[in-house]
Parts: structure tokens; sequence; C-alpha cells
């Protein structure tokens, strides 16, 4: 990659990280002045704000481990108005207008996180195309028989012949120098493709460019998960991070687990030694043995063990760690999670093994 493609994409992340972050800090420090409604929109707020933050840091980690994408139902309008209000501010400062034409269309299955990039890189491309001067941007849906659409048209600029037919190629750019790398729409490209779909430009009714993208409706989704059930086992959570041993600790609590918490591995170790457990969480970086040897370590002095552990890891670990996390040998648990993926985690973990001998 391009030192100058390389420093766009940190610049790029650098800015959709702190758009999330900036909400996050700022509602969590006024959060005491509110009451009522204002305050329940704010904890909503944090909430949603904390998973768009999460959802970056999964992308980029799936393609640092080139991992497949997680799909689900996906309700396509929903996800559009969350975008369009992350950056409503943005748009209102450049005097642009945003319109949504909405036809109720169904969901489809497709990567949320994936998603939600690609909107916004639809709907900064068409804020850039916009200034300075502000316009409109009409973004649509409709559906044919097959097929979901969602169009994403300003009332900018036009684009020529040339340049729709390599708009999408990488590196490939109609900014001036130093307003973009030409990676925003190779990306929407890439992701629309790999959901079967495809992706189009073509001249807007009211000039400039609408960008399409025709996704294919599956004709059975699958099944929403059901909630995670608790349940009374023993849980034995072992972090060096404060915040998220308590945090697992109450989450596993109220659930009706009862649980013992460590804040080393050396502290785990005597409580293994004097209690026994039918769940052991563990960081998967802390500091002394990275995670697989740790594990090795804890199957030579308690062989049954081994398969009672579940690991949290936050990043790319080591080598020797990734090739046992590809194999499938740990049973681990990506940070950030939310209450249902660590309910559900440790369920799994609990249901597939039975409890040590005490």
């Amino acid at each position: 990659m391009r030192l100058s493609a390389l420093s766009e994409l940190v610049s790029g992340v650098a800015h959709e990280l702190n758009n999330p972050l900036t909400a996050i800090l700022g509602y969590a420090q006024i959060f005491n002045s509110l009451d009522g409604a204002e305050r329940d929109r704010a904890v909503a707020t944090i909430e949603q704000e904390a998973q768009r933050a999460a959802r970056i840091v999964r992308n980029l980690l799936s393609f640092a481990r080139q991992e497949p994408r997680q799909t689900a139902p996906l309700d396509l309008e929903e996800l559009l108005r969350r975008v369009i209000e992350a950056r409503r501010y943005s748009l209102e400062v450049d005097n642009i207008r945003v319109v949504t034409r909405f036809a109720g269309v169904p969901e489809v299955v497709a990567d949320a996180g994936q998603f939600e990039s690609v909107f916004l890189n639809l709907i900064d491309n068409a804020q850039r195309a916009l200034q300075p001067g502000g316009g409109e941007v009409v973004i649509a849906t409709s559906i044919t028989d097959r097929h979901v659409r969602i169009s994403v048209a300003d009332n900018g600029p036009s684009i020529t012949e040339a340049d729709r037919e390599r708009i999408f190629e990488p590196f490939f750019t109609t900014q001036t120098v130093g307003a973009g790398q030409g990676l925003g729409l190779s990306r929407v490209y890439g992701v629309v493709s790999e959901h079967g779909g495809r992706v189009w430009v073509e001249p807007a009714p009211l000039g400039g460019a609408s960008f399409v993208i025709e996704l294919p409706l599956e004709r059975t989704l699958p099944p929403r998960p059901a909630p995670p059930p608790g349940g009374s086992e023993r849980v034995l959570v072992v972090d060096d991070e404060a915040p998220i041993r308590a945090l697992t600790s109450e989450i596993l609590g109220a659930a009706g687990y009862h649980v013992a918490t460590a804040a080393s591995g050396d502290e785990a170790l005597r409580l293994l030694e004097s209690a026994a457990f039918d769940v052991v969480i563990a960081d998967m970086r802390m500091p002394g043995l990275d995670g697989a040897a740790r594990y090795e370590r804890i199957g030579e002095r308690w062989p049954l063990l081994q398969q009672h552990m579940l690991f949290i890891t936050g990043d790319a670990e080591g080598e020797r760690t990734n090739r046992r996390l590809a194999r499938g040998d740990i049973r681990y648990l990506e940070k950030p999670f939310d209450t249902s993926a660590l309910l559900r985690a440790v369920r799994d973990v609990a249901d597939r093994v039975q409890r040590r001998p005490g």
C-alpha cells in the first residue's frame, strides 16, 4: 500500500472513531445534569455510539485477520436513519439538506458493520461534492421482485462518462489533491459485490450523481437468536483491567451465576487450587504468558480445565495464539462484547462440559 494511501486510511479510521467517541464522552460528562426522557436518550446514544465504535474496530481486525463477514437479518432503512443522524450536524454545517424517501423495504442478510461503512462513504462522497456551497442529498429505497435498491443522490456537479467508468477503481478520485485517495468508493464496491449485489453511478434527476446499490432478497431469513439464558454455575473471571472485570462479574451475577474474580494469573491459580469452577473466563493478553502459553500451562496442571475455558481477546494476538484460534482449539469472545454475546458464550461453555471434580 502506498504511504499516502496508508496515511489516508489511518486518518479515516481516526475520523470514524472520533465521531462516536465524542458523543460518548460528551453525554457521559453531562449525564448527571439530565433527567427523564433526556437521560434515556443519552443512555441510548451512548450505547449506540459505543456499538458503532466497536464495529469500526471489529472491521479493522477482520481486515487484518482476513475473517469472513458476519451476516444477519439487517433493516437497511433503520441503519440509514442511524448513519444520517450521526452525520446530521456535519451536513447542516455545510448547508446540506438530507431528504429520505423510504419505501419500507424488507430486511436483507448482510453485515451491519460493513454497510454502515458503505453508507457513511456514500454520504461523505455526496457531502464533498456539494462543498462549499451546499445543496441536497436524496436517499431513497425501493424494492423489485428479487432485489432491494438504495440510492444516494446529490444535486452537485455532474460526473463525466469517463469518470463514471473508473469511479470504483482503487486510488481513483475526482477530488482535488489532498482531499482523498480514492479508497472509499472502491470499498463500497467491494462490500456490495461480496454480498452478491451490484453498485453503479448514474446522473441524478436534479444534476449531480446518484449512486445506486442493488442487493438480493433472501426468500427465507435466518431466525434471530433467542435471548441467552442465565445459569447457576460457578464462574471465575480473570482480567487485569478492573472495569472489565467488574462489568463481567455484574453481568454474570445478574444472570444467576456465582462469580469469583482474579486480577492476575497467580491469583487465579490460587483460587483454582481451593475451589472448583464450571467456567473460567480469562483475558487473552495479560502481563506474562500469552493466551496460548497460559492455556497450555493450565492444561499441564489441570487437563480437564481446558474444556472449561473461555478466552476474551481484544486485538490480533501473537502468532501462536492466532494459530490456535484459527483451528478452533480455544473458545474465545472478542472485545468489545455486549451482554447477550457474553451470556451466550458462557452458556455454551457450561453446556458442553461437565463439572470438574473438586
